[in-house]
């Protein structure tokens, strides 16, 4: 089936016209596989600058807003609920021409951001930031499970704010439309939650904005990118 998004029309000289032509999902289990395999893909893309940087990352001076900031380890449960965000926006996906873009946008976001750690490793200063005493143990459980995992690195930009931008993208098309107030409640406080959670400085949250905003440019409003895909479930 060919596609049809804002700004574009049927027809069959559409992708002869297409500056980059890219393949489509076919069925719905393949945009599943697809989804597992872009998560799969993601991980080390993440992890590995995660790592590698560890000894070059360089600390960023804290701004009169991130200063002012207060800490809230609670919104930890906030900051980790980005991933059910993702797979919410995803599976809602009816159309296979948007979750193919999806996917697309997803994938490069995360190899443009991986190019970014490497080449400017930052590190944000957790070791300010102790644990309030009155945080819960819920939210010190939280705090030290994401402390854990993920190192205090791969700071800018921030891929919490680029998902949340081409999620937010999958809420402006049908069947999600009647939801993107939702959507828009959930990525503001997701956005916020980078720094109540001490994640993130303030001109990460921009950097991801932007980075988020130029892969929806590329992959949803292009007129010179086609995809083709059949749909059929």
């Amino acid at each position: 089936m060919s596609e049809t998004l804002p700004g574009q029309q049927r027809g069959s000289g559409q992708t002869k016209s297409a500056f980059l032509v890219l393949p489509g999902l076919r069925t719905m289990g393949w945009k599943y596989a697809a989804g597992f395999g872009t998560a799969v893909l993601a991980s080390p893309l993440y992890m590995l600058p995660n790592q590698m940087t560890a000894a070059s990352a360089t600390l960023l001076p804290l701004t009169s807003l991130d200063l002012a900031v207060p800490y809230w380890p609670w919104t930890g449960w906030i900051y980790g609920a980005v991933y059910l965000f993702l797979v919410v926006a995803f599976v809602g996906m009816r159309d296979l021409i948007v979750a193919t873009r999806f996917l697309y946008a997803c994938l490069f976001t995360q190899v443009i951001a991986a190019m970014c750690f490497v080449a400017f490793p930052t590190r944000y200063p957790r070791e300010l930031y102790p644990l309030p005493t009155d945080t819960t143990p819920d939210a010190a459980a939280m705090v030290g499970f994401f402390h854990a995992l993920d190192a205090p690195l791969n700071c800018f930009p921030s891929l919490h704010v680029s998902t949340c931008v081409l999620c937010l993208a999958a809420f402006q098309i049908p069947p999600m439309r009647r939801w993107r107030w939702c959507a828009d409640i959930a990525s503001a406080l997701l956005i916020v939650s980078t720094l109540t959670f001490k994640q993130h400085y303030l001109v990460d949250v921009f950097g991801g904005a932007v980075l988020g905003l130029a892969m929806y440019a590329i992959f949803f409003r292009w007129q010179g990118l086609t995809v083709t895909a059949r749909q059929t479930r």
